[in-house]
């Protein structure tokens, strides 16, 4: 079962995923064998996301999955999904836990917020100016830059160190 199952009470993955893809779904997890090709299937799985809007653009799919901000940015239309649905909230971090997704080789990836966040290396050759860069973009400033390029900062910043977090894959 997967978040939209759990918010909409429907088996939608289902619906959606699992009549036309072999994934094997369970009450909480995504199953995709290992192997898997998309290939000879009603669907297009490219490296980057935004790789998908040339293929939208020259009408050779009908629809794609993309965030918010990637919609916004290309003036698409598109449909908004509830935040407990929509990986897009810190303080839904503990409700999106409930799936995960085994990949054919064995690894577990569990759903957490996508959030983008900013560390300065310890090794930084100018660690002055990356702390001046690093303040202003979490400053009110950067802030305004990202609200208008249609990211949703989180200020004031929240501090969340990797130990809380997890591995960005998901482990």
């Amino acid at each position: 079962m997967l978040l939209s199952d759990i918010y909409y009470k429907k088996k939608i993955s289902e619906m959606l995923i699992g009549k036309y893809l072999p994934f094997k779904l369970n009450r909480h997890m995504a199953i995709i064998p290992e192997g898997f090709s998309p290939k000879g299937r009603k669907i297009f799985i490219r490296p980057k996301e935004v790789d998908l809007l040339a293929l939208l653009g020259a009408g050779m799919i009908d629809y794609c999955i993309e965030y918010l901000s990637v919609a916004n940015q290309h003036h698409l239309r598109y449909l908004p999904l509830p935040p407990e649905i929509n990986l897009g909230h810190l303080r839904f971090a503990s409700y999106y836990k409930k799936v995960k997704v085994r990949l054919g080789n064995g690894k577990l990836i569990k759903g957490k917020p996508i959030i983008y966040g900013i560390a300065i290396l310890k090794n930084s050759q100018h660690p002055k100016e990356a702390r001046l860069f690093e303040q202003f973009v979490i400053g009110p400033q950067g802030a305004k830059i990202l609200r208008e390029s249609f990211q949703t900062p989180i200020y004031p910043v929240k501090l969340i160190r990797a130990s809380e977090w997890g591995s960005r894959t998901g482990r």
